[in-house]
Protein backbone atom coordinates (compact mmCIF):
# COMPACT_ATOMS: atom_id res chain seq x y z
CA UNK A 1 0.00 0.00 0.00
CA UNK A 2 2.87 2.36 0.82
CA UNK A 3 4.38 1.81 -2.63
CA UNK A 4 1.14 2.87 -4.34
CA UNK A 5 0.91 5.99 -2.22
CA UNK A 6 4.56 6.88 -2.94
CA UNK A 7 4.01 6.37 -6.68
CA UNK A 8 0.91 8.59 -6.58
CA UNK A 9 2.83 11.35 -4.79
CA UNK A 10 5.66 11.15 -7.36
CA UNK A 11 3.16 11.28 -10.27
CA UNK A 12 1.32 14.27 -8.75
CA UNK A 13 4.66 16.01 -8.15
CA UNK A 14 5.73 15.43 -11.78
CA UNK A 15 2.38 16.73 -13.03
CA UNK A 16 2.80 19.87 -10.90
CA UNK A 17 6.28 20.46 -12.33
CA UNK A 18 4.96 19.94 -15.86
CA UNK A 19 2.09 22.35 -15.18
CA UNK A 20 4.54 24.93 -13.82
CA UNK A 21 6.77 24.64 -16.91
CA UNK A 22 3.80 24.99 -19.25
CA UNK A 23 2.54 28.01 -17.29
CA UNK A 24 5.95 29.70 -17.58
CA UNK A 25 5.90 29.02 -21.32
CA UNK A 26 2.44 30.55 -21.71
CA UNK A 27 3.43 33.62 -19.68
CA UNK A 28 6.54 34.10 -21.84
CA UNK A 29 4.45 33.88 -25.03
CA UNK A 30 1.90 36.34 -23.67
CA UNK A 31 4.66 38.82 -22.88
CA UNK A 32 6.03 38.46 -26.42
CA UNK A 33 2.59 39.00 -27.93
CA UNK A 34 1.88 41.96 -25.65
CA UNK A 35 5.10 43.59 -26.84
CA UNK A 36 4.23 42.94 -30.48
CA UNK A 37 0.69 44.25 -30.02
CA UNK A 38 1.83 47.43 -28.28
CA UNK A 39 4.27 48.12 -31.12
CA UNK A 40 1.48 47.52 -33.66
CA UNK A 41 -0.97 49.79 -31.81
CA UNK A 42 1.68 52.52 -31.60
CA UNK A 43 2.33 52.24 -35.34
CA UNK A 44 -1.39 52.24 -36.17
CA UNK A 45 -2.01 55.32 -34.02
CA UNK A 46 0.93 57.37 -35.21
CA UNK A 47 -0.39 60.86 -35.88
CA UNK A 48 -3.89 60.07 -34.63
CA UNK A 49 -5.68 62.82 -32.77
CA UNK A 50 -5.93 61.62 -29.22
CA UNK A 51 -5.97 64.88 -27.30
CA UNK A 52 -6.39 68.62 -27.69
CA UNK A 53 -3.62 70.39 -29.55
CA UNK A 54 -3.11 67.64 -32.11
CA UNK A 55 -3.84 68.30 -35.80
CA UNK A 56 -6.58 66.50 -37.68
CA UNK A 57 -5.24 64.33 -40.49
CA UNK A 58 -6.20 65.10 -44.09
CA UNK A 59 -9.51 63.58 -45.22
CA UNK A 60 -12.14 63.90 -47.90
CA UNK A 61 -15.68 62.71 -47.30
CA UNK A 62 -19.01 63.76 -48.83
CA UNK A 63 -17.76 67.14 -49.97
CA UNK A 64 -16.02 67.87 -46.68
CA UNK A 65 -12.27 68.15 -46.23
CA UNK A 66 -9.75 69.39 -43.73
CA UNK A 67 -9.89 72.77 -45.46
CA UNK A 68 -13.59 73.04 -44.52
CA UNK A 69 -12.60 72.91 -40.83
CA UNK A 70 -10.57 76.11 -40.83
CA UNK A 71 -13.12 77.98 -38.76
CA UNK A 72 -14.19 76.69 -35.36
CA UNK A 73 -16.36 73.61 -35.93
CA UNK A 74 -18.12 71.15 -33.66
CA UNK A 75 -17.97 67.55 -34.90
CA UNK A 76 -20.00 64.72 -33.35
CA UNK A 77 -19.48 61.02 -34.07
CA UNK A 78 -22.40 58.65 -33.51
CA UNK A 79 -22.83 54.92 -34.14
CA UNK A 80 -26.17 53.34 -34.95
CA UNK A 81 -27.15 50.87 -32.25
CA UNK A 82 -24.90 52.50 -29.62
CA UNK A 83 -26.90 53.12 -26.42
CA UNK A 84 -24.64 55.97 -25.16
CA UNK A 85 -24.99 57.59 -28.61
CA UNK A 86 -28.78 57.40 -28.36
CA UNK A 87 -28.67 58.89 -24.86
CA UNK A 88 -26.40 61.80 -25.86
CA UNK A 89 -28.20 62.58 -29.15
CA UNK A 90 -30.80 64.98 -27.66
CA UNK A 91 -28.12 66.94 -25.77
CA UNK A 92 -25.98 67.19 -28.90
CA UNK A 93 -28.96 68.33 -31.01
CA UNK A 94 -29.73 71.01 -28.41
CA UNK A 95 -26.08 72.08 -28.34
CA UNK A 96 -25.90 72.17 -32.15
CA UNK A 97 -29.12 74.19 -32.40
CA UNK A 98 -27.68 76.90 -30.18
CA UNK A 99 -24.12 76.80 -31.51
CA UNK A 100 -22.74 79.80 -33.33
CA UNK A 101 -20.20 77.58 -35.08
CA UNK A 102 -20.72 75.11 -37.91
CA UNK A 103 -21.72 71.62 -36.75
CA UNK A 104 -20.95 68.33 -38.49
CA UNK A 105 -22.45 65.01 -37.38
CA UNK A 106 -20.95 61.73 -38.56
CA UNK A 107 -23.32 58.79 -38.28
CA UNK A 108 -21.59 55.43 -38.63
CA UNK A 109 -23.18 52.15 -39.55
CA UNK A 110 -21.50 48.77 -39.58
CA UNK A 111 -23.75 47.32 -42.27
CA UNK A 112 -26.09 48.57 -44.94
CA UNK A 113 -28.97 46.93 -43.06
CA UNK A 114 -28.72 49.27 -40.08
CA UNK A 115 -31.18 52.12 -40.23
CA UNK A 116 -29.66 55.52 -39.51
CA UNK A 117 -32.84 57.48 -40.25
CA UNK A 118 -33.51 58.29 -36.57
CA UNK A 119 -30.11 59.94 -36.29
CA UNK A 120 -30.31 61.61 -39.67
CA UNK A 121 -33.77 63.07 -39.06
CA UNK A 122 -32.76 64.41 -35.63
CA UNK A 123 -29.43 65.85 -36.77
CA UNK A 124 -30.22 67.16 -40.27
CA UNK A 125 -31.95 70.38 -39.13
CA UNK A 126 -28.98 71.46 -36.97
CA UNK A 127 -25.89 69.90 -38.57
CA UNK A 128 -24.27 68.71 -41.78
CA UNK A 129 -24.81 64.95 -41.60
CA UNK A 130 -22.27 62.51 -43.05
CA UNK A 131 -22.87 58.77 -43.14
CA UNK A 132 -19.84 56.48 -43.13
CA UNK A 133 -18.46 53.22 -41.76
CA UNK A 134 -16.68 53.22 -38.37
CA UNK A 135 -13.30 53.11 -40.12
CA UNK A 136 -14.33 55.78 -42.63
CA UNK A 137 -12.21 58.76 -43.65
CA UNK A 138 -13.48 61.19 -41.03
CA UNK A 139 -13.31 58.77 -38.10
CA UNK A 140 -9.77 57.85 -39.16
CA UNK A 141 -8.72 61.48 -39.60
CA UNK A 142 -9.95 62.39 -36.13
CA UNK A 143 -8.71 59.16 -34.54
CA UNK A 144 -12.10 58.16 -33.19
CA UNK A 145 -11.85 54.93 -31.24
CA UNK A 146 -15.22 54.93 -29.49
CA UNK A 147 -18.70 56.34 -29.80
CA UNK A 148 -20.04 58.86 -29.09
CA UNK A 149 -17.14 61.26 -29.53
CA UNK A 150 -17.45 65.03 -29.72
CA UNK A 151 -14.62 67.18 -31.06
CA UNK A 152 -14.24 70.94 -31.18
CA UNK A 153 -11.74 71.80 -33.92
CA UNK A 154 -10.40 75.13 -35.14
CA UNK A 155 -7.93 75.68 -37.95
CA UNK A 156 -7.46 71.93 -38.31
CA UNK A 157 -6.32 71.64 -34.66
CA UNK A 158 -8.37 69.88 -31.97
CA UNK A 159 -9.40 72.21 -29.14
CA UNK A 160 -11.44 69.72 -27.11
CA UNK A 161 -12.42 66.04 -27.23
CA UNK A 162 -14.97 64.22 -25.12
CA UNK A 163 -17.74 61.70 -24.98
CA UNK A 164 -20.13 64.03 -23.20
CA UNK A 165 -21.67 66.86 -25.22
CA UNK A 166 -22.12 68.92 -22.05
CA UNK A 167 -18.35 68.99 -21.46
CA UNK A 168 -17.70 70.21 -24.99
CA UNK A 169 -20.65 72.63 -24.76
CA UNK A 170 -18.80 74.71 -22.21
CA UNK A 171 -16.20 75.51 -24.86
CA UNK A 172 -18.51 76.25 -27.79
Amino acid sequence: MMEVLSAAVVIVGMLCILNLLLTFGVIRRLREHTGLLSKQVSADNAGVVARPGRPVREFGSNGLSLASLQERTLVGFFAVGCRPCEESLPAFVELAAGASTPVIAIVTTVSEVENSSAYTSALAPVATVVKERPDGPMASAFGVAGFPTFVLVSGGIVEAVGSDPAAVAALV
